[in-house]
C-alpha cells in the first residue's frame, strides 16, 4: 500500500507551476482608481428590477392573449396563472430587497447575503405554493400551459438583460 502525500495545489510533480506560470509569480492585483471605477460604473447598464417585472408581465399578457386566440381560454388562463406564480413572488422579493429588513441586515458583513437568501427562500416557497394551489384556482387547469407560462416568465428577464447590455455597448 502506498502513502499519498499532500502537495501544493498550484504545483505539478516536476515543480513547474500550473496554468503556464513558469516564474511562480501571479500578476499583481491593481485596484481601480476612482476615475476608472466611475468609468466602469457608467459603462454598466443600469436596470431596475421593476423594469424587468414589467417586461415579464407584458410577455405573459402577449403570450396569454395569443394562446387565448389560437388554443383556447382555459389554456390561456393556465398560462397566465403560471406567469403569475413567478411574477408575484418576484415582485414581493423586490419589495423585500428594498425594505427595512435589508436595511437592518446591511449593518453586518454577511447581512445582505443572509437577507437575500431568506427572501429567495420565501420566493421559492410562495411560487411552489401557488403552483400547488393551481388546480383549485384555475378551472380546467392545463399543466402544460401553466408550465409554458412559468418558463416564459422566467426567461424574459434574460432577454431583457441581453437587450439592455447590447444597447449599452452600442457605440453612438
Amino acid at each position: 500500500m502506498s502513502i499519498i502525500k499532500p502537495r501544493k495545489l498550484d504545483a505539478l510533480t516536476d515543480g513547474s507551476a500550473l496554468y503556464g506560470e513558469d516564474d511562480g509569480e501571479a500578476d499583481a492585483f491593481e485596484p481601480l482608481t476612482a476615475e476608472q471605477a466611475k468609468a466602469w460604473r457608467a459603462a454598466q447598464p443600469n436596470m431596475s428590477a421593476w423594469f424587468t417585472l414589467a417586461w415579464q408581465c407584458l410577455a405573459i399578457a402577449v403570450v396569454g392573449g395569443a394562446t387565448a386566440m389560437l388554443v383556447g381560454e382555459a389554456q390561456a388562463k393556465s398560462l397566465i396563472y403560471g406567469g403569475v406564480a413567478v411574477i408575484v413572488p418576484a415582485a414581493l422579493m423586490v419589495l423585500g430587497m428594498n425594505g427595512s429588513l435589508m436595511r437592518r441586515l446591511s449593518a453586518y458583513p454577511a447581512g445582505p447575503l443572509l437577507g437575500f437568501a431568506i427572501l429567495e427562500l420565501i420566493k421559492l416557497v410562495l411560487s411552489v405554493g401557488l403552483m400547488f394551489a393551481a388546480p383549485q384556482a384555475v378551472e380546467n387547469l392545463s399543466w402544460l400551459a401553466m408550465l409554458v407560462g412559468v418558463v416564459v416568465a422566467l426567461k424574459v428577464h434574460w432577454l431583457v438583460l441581453g437587450f439592455r447590455t447590447m444597447r449599452a455597448r452600442r457605440v453612438v
